[in-house]
């Protein structure tokens, strides 16, 4: 990450072949052009790209003591390189360094410290880092601390809910006729593919990198999800034709096998009352209607077992319904308090 800004950067040091005793007046300020007979630290960044001083329209203040005290002030534009961090990304703080030091002087010549005032500055809008401080190392080599923290609700919406959705559309299937594989696979292949998208849509604009970052075990965990939802499509047609006989054939309408089973139900009940009135007029060894109860149960069973093969097939898919959604809860609560 490169940090460009403006600086103004105030020296003051001591330069006793500059001092002089007089009452009149106690200090003097310097022309622009009087600055290069003085001499002036030559202070450097040891992580600057680029550094452009303006001398032009008050960019260059120097005030001299009767003492020796100089005083100087410059504007410079400076762009400094701040490596980065993206383990957390995008929750992430970076840290920009501007560690300063002479550029032709050993330290044993000349050593720069740090003031003991506040380094001040102004509020500014970025547009994807919020700016959360500056601190200071008054160590051998002074160093100031810039701290920025990044703005990710951008990449709440282009990440983080597509993936939840996404993840939340592969569910679908499981309320679907698992015998419907040609549907069920339709649906979450499209969502694995839509994951891979998005998994290489979202590092587009950032460095290639060699560990995964925050945003990328979310994609990859999600993409887990429904790849998990897609083994189980084809784990709940494998347990669904097994149910069936060998040869035989039934209808993957609910609603035709319902209203089988209601008209079978029916048909029994009107028989039984019939039976029951046949039986209270006392003729015996007569048959005013002949009936088959037994090839009637055996339908009413076979309708009735048909019915019951198909909600015994559901059992997986109602499992996977409770299941998928409490996994992926605790997974989102375990990775929002890990990272936030």
């Amino acid at each position: 990450m490169e940090l460009e800004m403006l600086l103004y950067i105030r020296q003051i040091w001591f330069d006793h072949r500059l001092s002089w005793n007089s009452t009149e007046f106690h200090r003097i300020k310097v022309r622009e052009h009087f600055l290069d007979k003085i001499w002036i630290p030559d202070i450097r960044m040891k992580n600057l790209k680029d550094m452009k001083h303006f001398r032009e329209f008050g960019g260059v203040n120097m005030n001299i003591n009767s003492n020796g005290r100089i005083y100087y002030s410059q504007l410079s534009l400076v762009k400094i390189d701040c490596p980065m961090i993206l383990h957390k990304f995008p929750m992430d703080e970076q840290t920009c360094y501007l560690k300063f030091s002479s550029y032709a002087y050993a330290k044993s010549l000349l050593q720069f410290s740090l003031a003991e005032r506040k380094t001040v500055v102004k509020p500014v809008h970025l547009p994807q880092f919020y700016f959360v401080g500056t601190s200071k190392d008054k160590g051998i080599t002074p160093t100031i601390t810039l701290t920025f923290q990044r703005r990710f609700g951008y990449y709440i919406i282009q990440i983080y809910v597509p993936s939840s959705f996404l993840v939340l559309l592969s569910w679908l299937s499981f309320f679907m006729d698992p015998t419907d594989i040609g549907n069920r696979l339709a649906l979450e292949v499209t969502m694995i593919l839509s994951i891979v998208f998005l998994l290489g849509n979202s590092n587009n604009s950032l460095p290639y990198l060699s560990y995964t970052k925050a945003s990328d075990l979310f994609i990859i965990v999600s993409f887990g999800f429904v790849f998990m939802a897609l083994l189980q499509t084809m784990l709940a047609y494998h347990l669904a034709i097994k149910k069936e006989p060998f040869g035989k054939t039934t209808t993957s309408d609910p609603l035709t096998r319902l209203k089988n089973y209601f008209v079978v139900f029916k048909r029994k009940k009107k028989e039984k009352a019939e039976r029951k009135r046949e039986q209270n007029e006392n003729e015996e060894n007569k048959c005013t209607r002949c009936v088959e109860p037994v090839d009637t149960d055996v339908v009413f069973e076979r309708a009735s077992g048909e019915q019951s093969g198909v909600v015994s097939r559901f059992w997986l898919d109602k499992m996977c319904i409770v299941a998928f959604p409490t996994l992926y809860i605790i997974f989102n609560v375990s990775y929002w308090s890990y990272y936030m």
